[in-house]
Order: C-alpha cells, then sequence, then structure tokens
C-alpha cells in the first residue's frame, strides 16, 4: 500500500488546523496503544474494547490493551474529577497521546465521540451500524475540549434502545433499570421489587388491608372506596405501612438509588377533611401528597441518605403545592401526557401548554430534583405518521431551560412512525440540545438508508409540510388517525416512494430493512383506513354499494411480508395500540380482505364476541362460554370505572334512513349481596344502566337500547356496574357480553 502522509490522513478525518495526531494507519503496524489505568473498572474495560474494535474496523488495525504506562504512544483512558461526574468526559491531545479522562460512563462516551466525529463511526439503531474503511484514524493535535450532558439522567423507552444495551449505552443514555456495570450503571436506579411509579396499590395492597382498615383509602363522596382508589396520606398508619415497606425494598437492594412512591393512575384522590384541608391550603392536590412525601423523605434520608424518593406530579397532583417546598431527597416526575404535541411545550397559546408552563416554572421553585416525564408517540396508533417531529428539540431546550435535571422520554414500538429517527435524536439533544437539526437529521438518514437517502429525504419533506397542516388540532398522545393531515394522497405517494427506494438498496440488506420498516407505517394507516370503510357486520337492504378497496389484497400481503421478516429479527411491531392485544388490527385486515361481501338484501345484523374490540385485557378478556350462541363471549371484569368493549359502527353495514332495533345479550355475575348497578352500555346519546335487581335471573337475557337512526360515527360502549356513589364495591363479579343487535323495523 502507498505511505500515506499526515497531511492526507488529516484530509480523510475531515480534521482543519495546525496538524493531526494519527492514531492507526491502515497496513501499519500499531505504534500507539491504548492504555488502561491500574485495576480499571469493567467500564473503562469495555470503553478500551469498543476502540479497539471500531479502530480495527476503520483501518484494519488492531491497538493492543495494555494496563500500565508504557514508552510507546497511547490513548489512555484516565480517570476524572469529581467535576466530571459519572457521564462527562475530557478529550485532549499533548502532540505525542491521546487522553481520555472521564468517571465511570463518561469514558465510554468519550471513546464514542472520538469515533463519531473522527473516525466517520454511526450508530443509527440496534441492527444499524455504519463503520466506513478509511487509510487512517486521527484526530487533530490540539485537541482539547470538555464534555457534560445537558441533563443527568437520560432515558427513552423507543424499544430499539430499551432492549438493547449495547445500542443504548452508544446512544449516551443512562437509563434508569437493566444496566450490567460494564456499561457503567445507570443513573437513578430505582428499588427492585416497585416500579418507578404507580406504586401506592403496591406498597399498600387493597387485599391485605381494605376489610380491617378502609381508613387507609381514599375518601370520594363520603365512602372510603376499595378498586379504583388512592391512599389517605394524611393518615398515620398510612406513613408508617408506607416507611416499613420501602425499608425492606432497600434493604433486600441495598445498590438502589431511588424509591418510586406515587399514585395509582386514575384519579379519585381522597376528600377526608384533613387531606381536604391541606390541599385546600396549598390550592393544589399535590398538597397532601408533597407533605407525605417530606415525611417519608426525612425517615427514609436518616437511614439510607443517598436514596432519592420519587413520586409523579401527574393529572390531579400535576400542579405544585402554593406552600411546600419540596425534602432535598424527594424527586417530583412531572409528566406532559396533557399537552398538545403539535407545537412547542414552551411556546403558543394552547391552554394545555400554558397550563404545564406555569406548573414545570411552579415545580422548579420548589426543588433541585425535577424529573421530567415526556411523551413523544401515539399510543392510540403507534404505527400511524405522528406529527411531532418538529417539536421534540425546542422542547427538549425548554426542559433544561426549567431546571430539569432527570428527563425520560417515552416512546413507542420498533419501526414506528419515524422510530429509529426520533430515538436517535432524541438521545443526541439530551445530552446536548443545541445540535443542529439539519446536520444531525442529514447525517442520519445517509447513515440508516444508505443509497435510499435521496428517498427518505424527500419523505421526510413533505412529512414536515404536512405537520405544519396539523398545528390548528390538539395533537395528544393518543390521538385518533388524522387524514387532514397525513391525507391519502400523501400515504399513497410515500409507499410508492418507498417501493422506489427499495430498488436503489436491493444490494444493501441493512438499508433495504430500513426502508421496507420505514413502508410498514403507510401500510398500516392505509389498510387502518380502508377497514373503517369495510363493514364486519351486515344489516342493509343494499348490500352491493360495499366492495373490497382496490389494492387492500396487495397491500396486506405486502405488510404481512415485512411484519414477519421483523418478528423473525425480533424486532415486532406493536400493531395495536397501547391496550389493544397484538392480533386485534391483524384480524380487522383478514377479515376485510377474506370475507365475502354478501349481495342479497340484509334485515338483522349481529355483533358477536369475535367482532367486538377491548379496551385493554385488564378491563375484559374472551373467553369460552358454552351459553353463549357462538360458544364465546367477552367477559367485562371490575378493574376500573369504564368502558370495557366496544364496537364501531362504521364497522356496521346499515341504512342511514331506516330506523333499527337495538339491543344487547348479556348475562351478569353476581357479587353475594351484591345490590347496585349490574352494566351499562351505551350507543351514541342513548343509554341504559341494569341493576341486579332488575336482573331477572341466571343466565343470558335481551336487553333493549335504543330504537334509532343510525350514524356512522357512533360508537357502542359497555361495561360492568359502576361504583354506588362514588365508592365502595361494586355489585356483581363480571358482566358477560355475547352479541348486540341491530333490527331493521321499517
Amino acid at each position: 500500500m502507498k505511505k500515506l502522509t499526515v497531511a492526507l490522513l488529516v484530509a480523510m478525518a475531515g480534521i482543519s488546523g495546525s496538524g493531526a495526531l494519527v492514531v492507526a494507519e491502515r497496513g501499519k503496524a500499531p505504534e500507539c496503544l491504548i492504555v488502561l489505568p491500574a485495576d480499571p473498572e469493567p467500564s473503562r474495560v469495555y470503553a478500551a474494547e469498543e476502540l479497539r474494535d471500531f479502530v480495527k474496523g476503520i483501518t484494519g488495525v488492531t491497538l493492543p490493551v495494555v494496563t500500565n504506562d508504557s514508552p510507546a504512544r497511547g490513548v489512555y483512558l484516565d480517570r476524572g474529577g469529581a467535576e466530571l461526574g459519572d457521564d462527562g468526559f475530557r478529550l485532549s491531545a499533548d502532540g505525542r497521546d491521546l487522553h481520555v479522562v472521564g468517571g465511570k460512563r463518561g469514558v465510554i462516551y468519550g471513546v464514542y465521540e472520538l469515533l463519531e466525529r473522527f473516525g466517520g463511526v454511526g450508530w443509527f439503531s440496534g441492527w444499524r451500524t455504519v463503520v466506513p474503511e478509511a487509510a487512517g484514524f486521527a484526530v487533530p493535535a490540539a485537541l482539547d475540549e470538555t464534555h457534560r450532558p445537558a441533563f443527568r439522567l437520560r432515558s427513552t423507552t423507543w424499544r430499539d434502545s430499551r432492549t438493547n444495551h449495547v445500542f443504548r449505552t452508544r446512544l449516551r443514555l443512562n437509563g434508569y433499570d437493566g444496566f450490567d456495570p460494564k456499561f457503567g450503571g445507570v443513573e437513578c436506579r430505582f428499588v427492585k421489587g416497585l416500579s418507578s411509579c404507580h406504586t401506592f396499590e403496591r406498597l399498600v395492597p387493597q387485599k391485605q388491608y381494605f376489610k380491617d382498615h378502609p381508613e387507609y383509602y381514599s375518601e370520594v363522596n363520603g365512602v372510603r372506596r376499595d378498586g379504583q382508589t388512592q391512599l389517605c396520606l394524611t393518615n398515620p398508619d398510612v406513613l408508617e405501612i408506607v416507611v416499613s415497606n420501602v425499608f425492606a425494598l432497600i434493604e433486600r437492594d441495598p445498590g438502589a438509588q431511588a424509591v418510586g412512591i406515587s399514585q395509582n393512575d386514575w384519579y379519585c384522590y381522597c376528600t377526608c377533611p384533613d387531606c381536604k384541608a391541606i390541599d385546600d391550603e396549598e390550592e393544589s392536590h399535590a398538597g397532601a401528597l408533597v407533605r407525605f412525601l417530606n415525611a417519608v423523605a426525612e425517615r427514609v434520608c436518616a437511614r439510607y441518605p443517598k436514596i432519592m424518593v420519587e413520586t409523579l406530579a401527574y393529572q390531579y397532583t400535576r400542579k405544585p403545592p402554593k406552600k411546600t417546598r419540596l425534602h432535598p431527597n424527594v424527586m417530583p416526575c412531572l409528566c406532559s401526557i396533557e399537552c398538545d404535541f403539535s407545537r412547542p411545550l414552551g411556546s403558543g397559546t394552547k391552554k394545555a401548554n400554558e397550563k404545564f408552563r406555569s406548573d414545570i416554572e411552579g415545580w422548579a421553585k420548589l426543588t433541585d430534583n425535577l424529573y421530567l416525564w415526556d411523551y413523544t408517540t401515539n399510543y392510540r396508533l403507534y404505527m400511524h405518521p405522528f406529527a411531532n417531529l418538529p417539536v421534540l428539540q425546542e422542547n427538549i431546550r425548554f426542559f433544561r431551560d426549567n431546571q430539569v435535571k432527570f428527563l425520560f422520554e417515552e416512546g413507542g414500538c420498533y419501526h414506528a412512525d419515524l422510530a429509529e429517527l426520533k430515538n436517535w435524536l432524541l438521545a443526541k439533544w439530551m445530552w446536548n440540545p443545541e445540535l443542529k437539526y439539519e446536520d444531525l437529521v442529514g447525517r442520519f438518514l445517509k447513515g440508516y438508508f444508505g443509497a435510499a437517502a435521496p428517498y427518505a429525504e424527500e419523505y421526510l419533506k413533505r412529512y414536515l409540510a404536512c405537520c405544519k397542516t396539523g398545528t390548528n388540532r390538539h395533537l395528544g398522545c393518543f390521538a385518533f388517525d388524522a387524514p387532514e393531515v397525513f391525507p391519502d394522497d400523501f400515504i399513497a405517494w410515500s409507499l410508492d416512494n418507498w417501493s422506489k427506494a427499495e430498488v436503489a438498496v436491493r444490494d444493501d440488506p441493512g438499508a433495504l430493512v430500513a426502508v421496507r420498516m420505514a413502508a410498514a407505517v403507510q401500510l398500516v394507516t392505509q389498510l387502518d383506513r380502508w377497514v373503517a370503510e369495510a363493514p364486519r357486520v351486515w344489516a342493509s337492504r343494499n348490500p352491493g354499494k360495499w366492495r373490497l378497496p382496490d389494492g387492500a389484497k396487495v397491500a396486506y400481503d405486502r405488510l404481512m411480508e415485512i411484519r414477519r421478516e421483523s418478528e423473525r429479527a425480533g424486532r415486532p411491531h406493536q400493531l395495536g395500540n397501547l391496550a389493544v392485544r397484538q392480533q386485534l388490527p391483524i384480524r380487522n385486515w383478514t377479515a376485510m380482505v377474506t370475507k365475502p361481501y354478501p349481495t342479497e338484501p340484509c334485515d338483522r345484523g349481529v355483533v358477536t364476541a369475535g367482532e367486538f374490540d377491548s379496551w385493554n385485557e385488564a378491563r375484559g378478556t374472551f373467553e369460552k362460554d358454552a351459553e353463549a350462541f357462538t360458544g364465546k363471549a367477552f367477559k367485562a371484569v371490575n378493574y376500573v370505572n369504564a368502558a370495557s368493549a366496544y364496537f364501531n359502527l362504521s364497522n356496521l353495514a346499515f341504512d342511514p334512513e331506516a330506523t333499527y332495533r337495538v339491543r344487547v345479550r348479556v348475562k351478569v355475575e353476581r357479587q353475594p349481596d351484591g345490590k347496585g348497578e349490574a352494566f351499562a352500555a351505551h350507543l351514541g346519546k342513548h343509554r341504559i344502566a341494569k341493576r341486579t335487581e332488575e336482573i331477572p335471573d341466571d343466565g343470558y337475557h335481551w336487553y333493549p337500547l335504543a330504537t334509532t337512526n343510525l350514524v356512522k360515527s357512533m360508537l357502542f360502549e359497555f361495561q360492568s356496574g359502576r361504583y354506588e356513589n362514588g365508592g365502595g364495591r361494586t355489585a356483581v363479579k363480571a358482566v358477560w357480553l355475547d352479541q348486540l343487535e341491530f333490527t331493521r323495523v321499517e
């Protein structure tokens, strides 16, 4: 090989200035060693291994790793001082040696900074790494810079980085769970046996205490409530139970750094006189919570001074208390779940965001440990386009400017809408919110999509143009499909665009997978929209007006092939929403493309158990039942006071000018001596509610719901009986829904 000059190496590495320090040169024996300090911790050894392996990938040269000083030139992985913390690092060259100085994670991050900037290495997803072959690896001879992250905790639940700890480390995410010591551990690891949120029920279980001590739980409308409840935070026994259980958890997990003590995932806060008096004084339902947690933290801190007590500032506790400052070891986690993500949280006149701005400013005044739980996906439709990309960077800047120290960006599933790009950008900006959008996106598209980058760039250009049209609608993290933002012609164009991109990368397996997975988003959206227009149940005198959409079978087959590919790779799509079972969308699509469309008039349509949709499995399940017409029914249980099953009338072929009689077939399983509402059913504005005393006997019975004209936007919802007077127990163990019948009456 022709001998390379330093000037050529400098040009190759993209280094400008007075010179370069050459670390490795292709075709030459290594003159530079990787030097570890004596007794290196696992993370420093791992940093050395990563540097060695990737330099070899770039240059073909293997740099020896040694653990003692040597007269040879070296890349020294030195220990940093307290000023760098666990994550900060300093890179410096002294004309002979290169020094990476950092803490237990900082030294790894410093190595990655070198490899990315001067070696061109790109970690774009857990399965897509780009290592360019080059003539050498060099850094500026005058290199001297220090890097510290904008946030102490940087974590996402985008599936790719959450499950792949190697990739997560390469993105400089330090998580709060599941890190091997070789990755430098985690920042703020929560105690084992207790999650980081919604822990009241785990700490004071109702099954253990409610029967003898209902006073431990929320008083709602004068009734101490079980089931869907919170804790009575002014009860001294509750404080003792929580502290005792927290001590036991910490003793079993002495390496933990935090314990989560927070409300269950619903409202039903306590309104007893003592709790209400505090909340009134603090002008927030966070008042009683904060005072309770301060008392817990004082006890915990006395025994375990380094343990943080985390809680949620969420829903009814989101507004900060007016008077009480938090104990130094209390960490409030402010959640943005109600916000509008079509516009930046820190600006604009949307009321939801204005309230959030007020709340974050208020909490920042009460604590130095502000934790922010942000939402960057659409839980209702993971695999549909979600127009939040334009606000991500500005939101992270806003969090930093409002004293957030711990940042958690909740994400979605594998290959969701721009999932890989959003995850990568969030990680980059959590480290440094000032990194330029254009530079980052350009680098990602070229690295991730390879030769298909021009197609990806055009897609993103049109995608962002669509995002601008959606800024007048509220974009929550449980958003419905938005054809007015991402119209059908955009979806059709996108599918054609990705088909052309496939041709461009047919010889690059990694880029080909990236393109195919990107196309899955448009395929899911297209099929979901077609399903909404394709009835599953028939009750019409003119069934011929409905037919299978053109191209539906081709789109279905293409998506199933892509989905099988993702499953084989261990990266399955989550096709349903956060709560709904994975198979539900596939069932609907399959029915659309395989179910015969009738040609004869239909006066009666029956929705059976297999046609209902479930909000989630915690509210009810589809089970075998010999008494049901099809041998299977939906069993709604008393988990929450909310609908358990539903059916969209867009799935019913009916004649809008006709009148229909609607009724439901239901079986009630009573509580012993239970009295009160047994079940309720809704259809648009129509509602029936039956009490246990109105149920004639055991077994199924038909109940009339309405006689009315039907509208496509109507939604049928079914639920088990509500709590009486806002508290107490329900009157039933479960309610079985067998059929929903629509019969034309004129």
